[in-house]
């Protein structure tokens, strides 16, 4: 039997192998017999997990009596309750969670209670026990039957409607009280049509079909209208064939106006005016007519559409900063001034706004102006982000990386260690039992003043933990401490792939410092995984490039194959766009055929990564560039922001060779 996941395994054995050797630094006392003690402690508790899998009780009992003083006994305690859930009552359940109030484990006790109780239909009791915070969909269900069963209708229908007003399908344990609740005569108009609208605009189209049946007859016909334009949103360009007459009406052809704007701003914006000019809606156009003024500044608004539109753009700053950002695009910096002046203080006052607006002022012929260009870059030069080193570079001053570490004597350092909720997440983090160490890590240091947070960083960076340092790091907003915020991580596998493929060694860090903050095991949304969130196709087409070896999507949470696959695509990115790290940053984050799109040497460097369409390509662009910078101090390998063969690629007359389609 595996005791953690097989994608674990490799770092199972380097995790063990780091705690046994730092065991002197949790106890105090580096002695062979204490490093054994433990060691043999590891080797019952892992015993014990498969004893209580397999339903050897007598030999699980056996083994955990020999571990009293581990600070992982409360696991193997939590599972012995877990699996006999059935048999326990709410005193034995709250006893091992006032005991271990430090841990997740009392709540995790607790869901698996509710959810016992709601199974066996113990309806009093999952009343009495019930928490919000801690019940799945399947619970919450059962906790609404339950208030119903017991007479407690109307707290049943304010939780039927809860459970109703969302945008997926809820679980069938909900059936029952939903059914009761539709035949009480609670399931008015207005809440069934809200709940296919959130539904629709979710995106998840066979529920919101599904829904279309619970709509007041008057709003069906409506409600299937809405449905189609979702789909097939170039409908709603003729007009003429909807009826304008009520409010939802209105919201379900404005909704399709919306969802052509996706695709056509422009046509979205003549649908929409024509509409206009037949009825007086009673939905507010505002939100509307916004979402197709980004459209259309995003697309460049060849047609001046956007300054004719009737917003007040005070209402809307996110609009403000697209029309800025078109403003750049076109080189028009006195409407760059006139725009950010319309900005709300805080917003303006951004080192963003402030770093365009001197840029707008130092291509004034005015003295004064330039005097002012000047101040401004002086006074972002003094900050630590991708605008102070731009400006430094535009002034010719060193970089400000403001870093002004704190030190924390052994005896600080040591009390957090001791720290009971400290050394279970160590523990657990030594056995590779990696969400479980972040549950128990993430419980403790919610309860850390900054300083002990900070001190944490420093005891997670000890064991190679490094998300947890860094994030420790902002809980605390300990900014200017910077090692612990950009550790060397993995530093030798970064420097050998990086000499590979002929990358400064600083670069790839940076990405997995923007892509992971190093953590290993990282799963994204989407799908990517691993120190540098490779998706798995890629991950397969890159092998398969470079002739690594590579077999199983599970391997990518292996760090040493992560860095290697992700330093080739980088190392491939980097050979598609002129070996430029603006471009090739880029094109990690949102893939190389965007990139191509966006393409225009014609820029400044400055203007090109401002005016990327996405804001997260922006800020991640910025961040990877700002972040190799630190690393390159933490190197001792100082150097400018960017190479003089990067600069040269933007701001030419003519364009380029067009770059590789690699």
């Amino acid at each position: 039997m595996k005791l953690f996941p097989v994608t674990h395994h490799v770092m199972c054995v380097y995790f063990i192998a780091i705690s046994v050797c730092l065991t002197s630094c949790l106890t105090g006392a580096a002695t062979s017999v204490l490093e054994t003690s433990r060691y043999d402690q590891r080797a019952k508790y892992q015993q014990a997990l498969i004893a209580i899998s397999n339903g050897q009780l007598t030999r699980f009992r056996k083994l955990k009596s020999e571990l009293d003083g581990y600070p992982l006994l409360p696991y193997l305690e939590f599972r012995e309750r877990s699996r006999r859930i059935s048999r326990e009552s709410a005193t034995t359940i709250n006893a091992f969670a006032d005991t271990y109030h430090d841990s997740p484990l009392a709540d995790q006790l607790r869901r698996r209670w509710l959810t016992s109780l709601a199974s066996r239909t113990r309806w009093d009791d999952l009343i009495d026990a019930y928490d919000q915070r801690l019940a799945s969909k399947e619970v919450a269900c059962r906790h609404g039957w339950a208030l119903y069963k017991s007479g407690q209708t109307e707290a049943a229908w304010s939780m039927a409607k809860t459970l109703f007003l969302v945008d997926y399908s809820q679980p069938e344990e909900c059936d029952p009280l939903f059914k009761a609740w539709r035949v009480a005569g609670q399931l008015g108009p207005l809440t069934a049509w809200n709940r296919f609208v959130i539904t629709l605009e979710g995106g998840n189209v066979d529920l919101a079909s599904y829904l279309v049946r619970f709509v007041a007859p008057s709003d069906q016909a409506t409600a299937n209208i809405m449905r189609d334009l979702h789909v097939r949103p170039r409908r709603v360009e003729k007009t003429s064939r909807f009826k304008l007459d009520t409010e939802h009406q209105q919201y379900a052809v404005l909704h399709g106006i919306r969802r052509l704007a996706r695709r056509d701003a422009a046509a979205a914006l003549d649908a929409l005016k024509a509409l206009v000019d037949r009825t007086e809606f009673v939905t507010p156009l505002d939100a509307t007519y916004v979402y197709i003024a980004k459209r259309l500044l995003r697309d460049g608004d060849d047609g001046g559409h956007v300054d004719s539109l009737p917003i007040d753009l005070r209402g809307f700053p996110g609009l403000i900063e697209s029309k800025l950002r078109l403003a750049l695009r076109e080189g028009n910096f006195q409407r760059v001034l006139a725009l950010i002046e319309q900005l709300p203080v805080d917003l303006a006052e951004s080192n963003r706004w402030r770093y365009w607006k001197a840029r707008a002022h130092a291509l004034s012929d005015t003295a004064a102006n330039q005097t002012l260009a000047r101040t401004l870059f002086r006074e972002l030069a003094g900050e630590r982000t991708f605008y102070g080193f731009v400006s430094a570079d535009r002034l010719g001053l060193s970089y400000d990386y403001s870093d002004a570490p704190k030190t924390f004597s052994d005896d600080e350092i040591k009390a957090i260690e001791r720290v009971p909720g400290i050394q279970r997440a160590l523990e657990l983090f030594a056995l590779g039992d990696l969400a479980a160490a972040r549950r128990e890590w993430r419980f403790t240091l919610a309860r850390f003043d900054p300083t002990n947070r900070q001190i944490a960083a420093r005891v997670a960076t000890r064991w190679g933990w490094h998300k947890r340092a860094i994030q420790a790091m902002i809980d605390a907003e300990a900014w200017n401490d910077l090692a612990p915020r950009f550790p060397l991580a993995f530093f030798d596998d970064f420097a050998r792939r990086a000499r590979e493929q002929a990358l400064p060694t600083d670069f790839p860090i940076a990405v997995a410092r923007q892509e992971s903050a190093f953590m290993p095991d990282a799963r994204s949304s989407a799908g990517a995984l691993g120190l540098m969130q490779l998706m798995p196709r890629t991950a397969r087409i890159t092998a398969d490039k470079f002739n690594i070896s590579y077999h199983s999507v599970n391997q990518l949470v292996q760090p040493r194959l992560n860095i290697e696959l992700g330093t080739s695509y980088l190392g491939q990115m980097m050979r598609a766009f002129h070996n430029n790290r603006i471009l090739a940053a880029a094109a990690y984050n949102a893939g190389p055929s965007r990139v191509r799109r966006w393409l225009d040497p014609s820029l400044e460097f400055d203007v090109w990564i401002e005016v990327i369409p996405f804001g997260e390509t922006r800020s991640y662009v910025q961040n990877v560039l700002m972040f190799s910078m630190i690393f390159a101090r933490r190197m001792d390998m100082p150097r400018s922001l960017l190479f003089k063969h990067e600069l040269a690629y933007f701001n030419q007359p003519e364009a380029p060779p067009e770059v590789s389609g690699q």
